[in-house]
């Protein structure tokens, strides 16, 4: 959610950056990993540190599967689930 809010409103500017969040956070759920998370990510080989918090976090919930612009930058993931891009996910 941090880096959505930087995005949204240091490096993106949206206009009405609030009332888009706000909406968009009423269709989301906000999951956490915590320091499990935190510990398994300082453990592995990922370069950026919020990608390796995410992808564990992920991983700790079980989820389905990963959404990042960038699959290059998941090399050290273990393969729990696919990853996808944005356009692949809404994909017909």
């Amino acid at each position: 959610v941090g880096t959505l809010v930087y995005l949204s409103f240091n490096s993106y500017k949206l206009l009405n950056a609030k009332e888009k969040l706000l909406q968009f956070m009423e269709l989301c759920r906000v999951i956490s990993g915590g320091n499990e998370a935190f510990s398994d990510f300082m453990n592995s080989d990922f370069e950026d540190k919020e990608d390796g918090i995410q992808y564990f976090t992920a991983i700790l919930r079980e989820m389905d599967y990963f959404i990042a612009r960038n699959q290059s930058d998941f090399k050290y993931g273990l393969g729990k689930f696919p990853i996808a891009t944005p356009s692949e996910f809404f994909a017909p």
